[in-house]
């Protein structure tokens, strides 16, 4: 037990110096200060997310992080910056189960954006939410409140994001909790909730739940949400939603799209907005 002990020290100083180094002198470069990321392996999912994200904001800036096998068949015009996994995080067995849920909490860490929105790979805009940027302003991270089934904490789905000392906190605390109970449970929810609670100095926002909409399959006018309010979804999430089942996996990559060549918004945030 003594020898064990000895080894799981090791490899959690080797994790805490990795991470440190990452946070000091992040491994992905880019030159916009706002951007949405996208982590997974998923890549048919994250093409048909991102494709649809343009279509409603199509100033924006979208990063991909996945591992080299996912990204090999992408159409990377799509995305303004693709990162391979292996080079981000090599730590990490990207192709273990586990590996595939440290990847995601590991990229925000990554995000080359000093305010970054995160969306999972089976999310779906319904319409823009660049808005989300604006909350920002004094606030670290924002996320909607209930989820799938019965779960009523933080969701980590949809992340709205700034890049400073107590974000990276959070993303710290996220993955070592998450390190210590991933061989027992694998999902990284349970784990975020603890972390939420580790970082007492974080300014956290509460998003409405039409930004993270669960039980949802298609876009409408007015869908009752689950906190029964009434409203129309901004993003849906879910893995069987309406519109992606009507697509076959080969138009899912998109091969022959072109983003179109349109100069990115840039904003000054000098004085926050009124």
């Amino acid at each position: 037990r003594i020898a064990n002990d000895g080894a799981m020290n090791v490899v959690s100083a080797a994790f805490e110096g990795l991470l440190l180094l990452l946070l000091c002198c992040r491994v992905v470069r880019g030159g916009a200060e706002e951007g949405y990321l996208f982590v997974s392996n998923r890549a048919d999912e994250v093409v048909f997310a991102a494709r649809r994200l343009r279509e409603v904001s199509p100033l924006a800036n979208i990063t991909f992080i996945s591992d080299a096998a996912s990204l090999r068949h992408v159409d990377r015009s799509l995305f303004d910056v693709v990162v391979a996994s292996s080079k981000a995080m090599p730590d990490i067995g990207l192709h273990e189960s586990m590996g595939f849920r440290l990847q995601k909490l590991r990229g925000m860490v990554v995000s080359p954006y000093e305010r970054t929105v995160y969306m999972d790979s089976d999310t779906y805009a319904c319409s823009a939410i660049d808005d989300l940027f604006d909350v920002l302003h004094g606030v670290d991270v924002a996320m909607v409140w209930g989820g799938r089934g019965t779960h009523v904490g933080a969701s980590a789905g949809v992340l709205a994001f700034a890049k400073n000392e107590r974000s990276d906190a959070l993303w710290a605390a996220w993955e070592r909790v998450y390190r210590g109970v991933m061989w027992t449970n694998r999902r990284e929810q349970p784990s975020f909730q603890k972390a939420l609670a580790a970082v007492p100095e974080l300014k956290v926002h509460k998003l409405p739940m039409s930004d993270n909409c669960r039980n949802v399959r298609k876009c409408e006018a007015e869908t009752t949400l689950k906190d029964g309010t009434v409203g129309a979804c901004r993003v849906i999430h879910a893995h069987d939603l309406d519109v992606r089942a009507a697509n076959t996996t080969t138009t899912l990559f998109f091969p022959t799209m072109t983003k179109k060549k349109t100069p990115r918004r840039r904003r000054s945030w000098t004085t926050a907005p009124s």
